[in-house]
């Protein structure tokens, strides 16, 4: 696999470091503590309500003429929430799932769960400003994080590209020299082990840090098992060393990570922040399980079939245990080798933020970036001893980002405004082994991809009157992208069918938003508005022959929204309520494509995407917070999504995709809630508190026809509810507390996700969701 060469980027984009320090060398040290400590986060609570900054500057939430969820750090630690998944269960139309070390993120329909670096997000994922490109390695620990911003709808004026389903902005909690801090360790199931700790101090007048890590580990709850081992004369090969006839975990966790912010208030008019991160993730695959079986593979006369399948959702049974176990061996016994079961991700990035105060009522914002990170991914598909496929990738990417901002406003006030630039280059390479037996694939690879994206953008919004305003926003996008595919037959054998060459897109768009609010009373603001986004096209990652080194376009999206945000009886009960209609072009699905040999046998056979055609998307959401009397409060929300498919290709419906289904996590009602009351006694607070989220059925692939055979589409994800319970103890002075969580109270079996490989070779599996799991915390704020 190549290596990044430093020199291969253009190091002058980086010259913002140097005009920020410029900048501050010209100002003047005269910056009050008591002004920083006022400016801590943007995050202070305003009543029920919190400050976001979802349209670049300062604004209530419930002032804000957009559909968006807000989640302060109060709120993710009452949720008992470590990753960024966690959140999904509360904000309406979004679906969160872990694979892995990849996020398969969705918002109203929209989303992207291949984690290929040809494919770009269907939602935008930022923290701090900084745009993370890639779904690999999204699954953003909530470590030191202020507050979440998850916005609803296309953002393709001011998050850009690749937000056309919308998008989520985590904010780091800034440093203020308040030498405040916590330490916190946490005991659990599965032989969980977490500890957080972080401290803010000053470094000298003006300067101060924050420093911050973490550690997680914890076995997983899906075990592979020796097949031979547990089923003695079957004729297979064994690998168990033990007598339980156990040779491994999948699902488990191992994870560290740490953080290093610097604030600089240089002025009255300048403040620098800095910061670099790391982190380091390894542990076993994804837990799976199989559910379909029925392949042409065999070893010892042995064949691929249900005798390996643990759980049998198509032919109506219920879950049992047998649902965590697998037969997987990371072997190929006919070829004498393994590959080591592992999901790793190791990676750092740093980041510097100008903030420059031009005049009394405009401000300059410099947002510069560079991330690297590098994985190692292993997969056994077919979760048995037989040598059906197995996957050994490697991954590499680095990406450098460079944002300018020019806020401010015009004629008293009436007129706010952004005016800004973006860039952003990357660097891609995927490489690793595929060994497909069934077809004769088995081949070394080693494939980059090069990024490149430049934007310009406007945002306006004047104030007709007091309380009507309307907002324009435009934007231009220019892309490309280059492709260079290199694979080696490990025979050494020169093999015409394997491609090694080139692919190149480029493209352009302009994308738009207008919107129009009118604030009814001082607690009732309602709003319409039209917004445009997309995300680009590309080439198809992963061509096995020539002829499949083909195109895809970009996806696009116009969405129709109308809305309020409402506040009644003195801010005790929050309402916000958003309708929308999306007309979505050039949807992308992978289908199967491959050529018959001559032999009359299916070869080469690849995943290819394709523009399948358009869809309407049309539905509603309701969030609702509640706070009837002191120390209660409920949250609550609800959404419906309706997609239609209005046409499809050819190609789309040759294969196998129709009118009647929709897009891949896509559940047509999802719900969530929340209830917790603090409850004082002499011996301190005890907060009980309880959590529901409920999802309709989902599908995980765009195809869902059923084969005959079976009882239900292979990617269909039944309806579930899940219940998360957590009481915790906090000292009168809240500097010591105790928690005691549950989740997945009831026990409650579901999947995450099922991955769907029956056309191609005759396999499905299933990622099961966490079981009943309890976790102790102890925390020590000071």
């Amino acid at each position: 696999m190549r290596v990044l060469e430093a020199n291969n980027w253009n190091w002058a984009s980086c010259s913002c470091f140097a005009v920020a320090a410029m900048l501050a060398t010209l100002a003047s040290p005269a910056m009050a503590d008591e002004a920083a400590a006022e400016d801590q986060q943007n995050v202070e609570a305003t009543g029920n309500d919190i400050i976001v900054t979802a349209q670049f500057r300062e604004q209530t939430l419930q002032s804000t003429p957009i559909a968006i969820t807000a989640i302060d750090a109060d709120a993710i630690a009452a949720r008992s929430a470590q990753n960024v998944l966690a959140l999904a269960g509360q904000a309406p139309s979004v679906t969160m799932k872990p694979n892995g070390n990849i996020a398969q993120v969705y918002i109203r329909g929209v989303g992207q769960y291949d984690s290929s670096f040809a494919y770009e997000p269907g939602v935008g994922m930022y923290i701090d400003d900084v745009y993370y490109s890639t779904i690999l390695g999204s699954i953003f620990d909530l470590t030191d994080v202020q507050r979440v911003e998850i916005l609803r709808g296309p953002q393709g004026t001011l998050a850009g590209k690749n937000s056309l389903g919308g998008a989520i902005r985590l904010y780091s909690k800034k440093p203020t020299g308040s030498g405040d801090g916590y330490a916190e360790a946490t005991i659990g199931s599965f032989d969980r082990l977490d500890f957080r700790a972080g401290v803010d101090f000053a470094l000298a007048k003006d300067l101060y840090a924050r420093v911050s890590g973490v550690f997680r580990r914890a076995d997983g709850y899906v075990t592979r098992y020796d097949y031979a081992c547990t089923h003695p004369g079957s004729g297979l090969p064994t690998y168990a060393t033990r007598q339980d006839c156990v040779v491994g975990k999948e699902g488990g966790r191992d994870y560290k990570g740490a953080k290093l912010a610097l604030r600089w208030d240089a002025s009255d008019r300048v403040e620098i922040n800095l910061a670099g991160d790391i982190q380091d993730s390894r542990t076993s695959p994804p837990a799976a399980t199989l559910l379909v079986a029925r392949g042409t593979a065999t070893l010892n006369g042995v064949p691929y079939d249900s005798r390996f399948v643990s759980y049998g959702p198509y032919a109506g049974d219920t879950f049992s245990d047998s649902q965590f176990i697998n037969y997987g061996t990371y072997t190929n016994p006919a070829k004498g080798y393994s590959v080591n079961p592992v999901t790793a991700l190791k990676g750092w990035g740093v980041s510097g933020v100008v903030d420059v105060q031009l005049t009394d009522d405009m401000t300059l914002k410099s947002v510069t970036a560079f991330r690297q990170y590098d994985g190692e991914n292993t997969g056994d598909a077919d979760l048995t001893p037989l040598p059906t496929q197995l996957l050994a990738v490697t991954t590499d990417h680095s990406q450098f980002s460079q944002e300018l901002r020019l806020t401010g406003r015009l004629f008293d006030g009436a007129l706010d405004y952004t005016l800004g630039g973006f860039y952003f280059d990357s660097r891609q390479f995927y490489g690793g082994r595929v060994d497909i037996p069934a077809t004769g694939l088995d081949f070394l690879q080693n494939d980059r991809t090069d990024s490149e994206s430049k934007a310009a953008f406007a945002h306006l919004e004047y104030h007709l009157t007091e309380k009507l305003s309307v907002i324009g926003g435009l934007r231009y996008t220019s892309e490309s992208k280059s492709y260079d595919f290199r694979r080696v037959p490990t025979n050494g054998v020169p093999n015409p069918f394997i491609v090694n060459g080139l692919g190149e897109y480029k493209g352009g768009r302009w994308d738009y938003r207008a919107n129009l609010s009118y604030e009814v009373t001082d607690d009732f603001l309602a709003y319409v508005q039209y917004a445009t986004g997309f995300k680009g096209g590309g080439v198809n990652p992963r061509p096995f022959y020539p002829s499949q080194v083909v195109p895809f376009g970009p996806e696009s999206l116009e969405a129709y929204e109308a809305g309020f945000k409402s506040s009644w009886l003195g801010n005790t009960v929050r309402l916000n309520v958003a309708a929308f209609y999306n007309k979505y072009d050039g949807i992308l699905v992978t289908i199967s494509n491959g050529f018959v040999g001559t032999d009359g046998v299916l070869r080469f056979p690849s995943a290819v995407p394709v523009n399948a055609g358009n869809a309407t998307v049309k539905g509603f959401e309701i969030e609702t917070d509640l706070r009837p009397v002191d120390n209660l409060s409920i949250q609550a929300s609800l959404s419906h999504l309706d997609f239609k498919y209005t046409d499809l290709s050819a190609a789309a419906q040759a294969s196998g995709i129709t009118f009647d289904m929709v897009s891949p996590y896509a559940p047509k009602w999802k719900a969530g809630g929340g209830i917790q009351y603090e409850i004082e006694t002499p011996i301190g607070s005890f907060t009980p508190r309880l959590d529901v989220e409920y999802q309709s059925k989902l599908f995980s692939n765009p195809l869902q026809r059923i084969v005959a055979g079976f009882a239900k589409p292979f990617s269909q994800v039944d309806a579930y509810t899940l219940i998360n319970a957590r009481l915790t103890w906090a000292l009168p002075d809240h500097a010591w507390s105790l928690a005691l969580s549950v989740t997945n109270l009831t026990d409650k079996a579901y999947f995450y996700n099922k991955g769907d490989l029956f056309s191609a070779q005759g396999t499905v599996q299933g990622q099961p969701g966490r079981p009943r799991e309890w976790a102790l915390t102890l925390k020590r704020d000071f």
